[in-house]
C-alpha cells in the first residue's frame, strides 16, 4: 500500500480589501472559497478562475457584495422649562440640568469589496427620552428695576426691564474646543449641557442666569461665557444636530425679562 500525503501550500488572499495568508491543502480556487466559507456571485470579484490549481505563494483577490445592518446613535437635546417658585429667596435662580436623550437609527449598508456603496435608513427609535432642564426663578428682588416697557410681538407679549442692542452670533457644542467623548464636551460655564435657549454672554454686561428675549430666536438664559464674547456680544446656543441654523452674525435689540 502506497500512502501519499498531500502537501499544504501558503497562498496570499485579499478578501474584501483585507490581506491574509492561508496555509491550506485546498487543490483549486473553488476549494479555497469553500475553506473561507465565501460565496462569490456574478457581480463579485474573483481574480482567478475557480478551477485554477493552487500553487505555493499564489495570490488571490476576492471581493464580495454584502448587506449588513448598522446602528447609529445621536443625541436629542433637552428642552428648557421656565418656572417660578415663591419659596425661593427673591431674585434667586435655580437651574436643574436636564439630560440628553438618545435616538438610534438603523441602516442597511451595502459593502462591495469592503467599500460602502449604499446606505439606507431602515428604522429610527428613541432609546432614551431627554429630560428637560428646569430654570426656576424666585420672586422678583425688591431692588429689581421696574419694567421699562412692554413688548408686543408674535413671539412674546409682556413686560421687559431693559432693552439692549447687541451683536448676536451662534454656536453649538462642537465649537467649544473639546472633542466628543470628553466629559466636558458641550457643557456651558454653568454646567448645563448646551441647548437652544442657553446663550453665552459677557457677565460684566449681562449677569449669568439673566433671562432675555431675542427676536427671531426666542427666550434665552445667560448660562455660558466665551473668550470672544466681550461687551455687547452674545452667542446663541443651538443643538449640534441642527447644523448651521443660518443665523450668521446680526445686530439685534434684545429685551431683558429678569
Amino acid at each position: 500500500v502506497t500512502v501519499r500525503l498531500a502537501k499544504a501550500r501558503t497562498i496570499n488572499i485579499v478578501l474584501d480589501g483585507k490581506e491574509q495568508s492561508l496555509y491550506t491543502l485546498a487543490l483549486t480556487v473553488d476549494d479555497v472559497l469553500d475553506v473561507l466559507g465565501v460565496e462569490v456571485g456574478p457581480d463579485d470579484v474573483l481574480s482567478l478562475p475557480r478551477e485554477t490549481f493552487v500553487t505555493n505563494g499564489m495570490s488571490l483577490v476576492v471581493g464580495t457584495t454584502r448587506v449588513v445592518e448598522e446602528e447609529v446613535a445621536t443625541t436629542i437635546s433637552p428642552a428648557t422649562f421656565y418656572e417660578t417658585d415663591g419659596s425661593l429667596p427673591p431674585g434667586q435662580v435655580k437651574i436643574i440640568p436636564g439630560r440628553e436623550g438618545v435616538r438610534v437609527t438603523r441602516f442597511s449598508v451595502t459593502l462591495k469589496n469592503g467599500v460602502e456603496t449604499d446606505r439606507v435608513a431602515v428604522a429610527t427609535e428613541t432609546r432614551q427620552d431627554p429630560v428637560p432642564t428646569r430654570h426656576i426663578s424666585g420672586p422678583p428682588a425688591s431692588s429689581a428695576k421696574p419694567a421699562s416697557g412692554t413688548l408686543d410681538t408674535p413671539e412674546y407679549k409682556g413686560p421687559f426691564t431693559k432693552k439692549m442692542t447687541v451683536v448676536a452670533t451662534w454656536y453649538n457644542a462642537s465649537h467649544g474646543g473639546r472633542e466628543p467623548g470628553d466629559p466636558a464636551y458641550g457643557l456651558t460655564a454653568t454646567g448645563i449641557p448646551l441647548a437652544r435657549g442657553l446663550c453665552a454672554v459677557d457677565p460684566a454686561v449681562i449677569p449669568l442666569h439673566t433671562r432675555f428675549f431675542v427676536p427671531g430666536y426666542g427666550f434665552c438664559v445667560a448660562a455660558d461665557t466665551g473668550g470672544a464674547i466681550k461687551g455687547n456680544i452674545i452667542d446663541l446656543g443651538f443643538p449640534e444636530e441642527d447644523g448651521d441654523p443660518g443665523w450668521g452674525r446680526r445686530t439685534v435689540d434684545i429685551y431683558v425679562i429678569d
